[in-house]
């Protein structure tokens, strides 16, 4: 195994000089700056064994190297991958085992490539039922529940809200026949549909490749915002406005369990939204039902973006009673501003 992993070796360390050749774009004068944002924009994927021109098949399964091999060949595969810009996005304290298995497995995997600036390579899709790493040491598993189904989490932008539903839905799962009455004629339509939120939001859970610089990082996130259009989420997510029933149709525990998966979905899409605290989640269920296929969002997988329901408008906002929008309004067309620079008994300059 020594004289082949030293053959191996050295051809990994002949790959990362044998790097593919800048591609040629031409650049409108006075864009210079920006021909890093137009070769990402341009930019074609294909496995990445085949940047390096190393096969999967080459590298060793770990059970047949030792422990100081497997180190060895972890240092040389991300001197490789740093050659090509690519930064794995690895758990601190990763064993060296872990972490070779992880290396290898990827390299099947398609990937971008550019020739300037550095890449971070998102390994770990935030669903700990296929999370290459231990359950241990990946951050996937930080909203984990052992009373909830697995599947459910991952990494989430609407954690806070989405803890409430579990606790209220363990609760509900905890009522007696005399507390709870079931709408079991609605059972395998919600199943179905959390089916379908599910896989739609694994379609934006592939493994992504993001700059590592603020330079880098605030261009690529101006071509996202260039890029990417305002859609309805309907559009976005592929999920018809008409597939989502009425609160008034499913019993609480469905109402709660089909509003988690939505918002499971929308951080997929890397979409936050802010509920009002004290607003039942029939009232938050209810405003993303009926702006689905009004409301525009962009999907900006860099940053992310607030998907605000509130219209800033009492009588319009979908939260009623339990927005606090108009707060701050005058009580009546009357009512004096607050913190106005102009005295009342004032004269007018003209």
């Amino acid at each position: 195994m020594h004289n082949y992993l030293k053959h191996l070796i050295a051809d990994m360390r002949q790959a990362a000089k044998n790097l593919p050749t800048k591609p040629h774009y031409d650049i409108p004068p006075g864009a210079e700056d920006m021909a890093y944002v137009i070769e990402w924009e341009n930019a074609k994927t294909k496995p990445m064994q085949e940047w390096f021109g190393i096969a999967k098949e080459n590298f060793p399964p770990p059970e047949k190297l030792t422990e100081s091999q497997i180190s060895l060949m972890v240092t040389e595969m991300l001197r490789l991958w740093e050659a090509y810009h690519f930064y794995p996005n690895l758990p601190d304290n990763l064993p060296a085992k872990f972490t070779y298995k992880v290396l290898v497995n990827f390299l099947d995997k398609d990937i971008a490539w550019v020739s300037e600036g550095e890449g971070i390579v998102e390994l770990c899709d935030y669903d700990p039922q296929t999370c290459p790493f231990p359950k241990e040491f990946c951050w996937c598993r930080d909203f984990e529940d052992d009373d909830v189904d697995a599947h459910d989490f991952i990494r989430s932008e609407n954690a806070s809200e989405i803890a409430m539903l579990d606790k209220e839905i363990k609760a509900i799962d905890a009522k007696g026949p005399d507390e709870f009455l079931p709408i079991k004629s609605m059972d395998r339509y919600v199943e179905q549909l959390i089916a379908d939120l599910k896989a739609s939001a694994v379609k934006f859970l592939q493994p992504k490749i993001f700059p590592a610089t603020n330079e880098e990082r605030n261009a690529e996130h101006i071509r996202q915002l260039a890029m990417n259009p305002f859609v309805t989420p309907q559009d976005l997510t592929g999920i018809g406005a008409s597939l989502l029933p009425e609160h008034t149709e499913m019993d609480e525990l469905q109402t709660r369990k089909v509003l988690r998966a939505i918002l499971h979905m929308l951080d997929a899409c890397k979409l936050k939204i802010d509920f009002p605290p004290k607003a039942p989640h029939e009232i938050k269920y209810e405003a993303i039902r009926k702006s689905w296929n009004l409301d525009q969002v962009q999907y900006l997988p860099l940053t992310g973006m607030e998907f605000d329901l509130c219209t800033g408008d009492p009588i319009t906002c979908p939260y009623g009673e339990y927005c606090s929008c108009g707060d701050d309004l005058p009580e009546n067309e009357n009512s004096e501003l607050p913190n106005s620079p102009f005295p009342d008994n004032e004269e007018l300059p003209f």
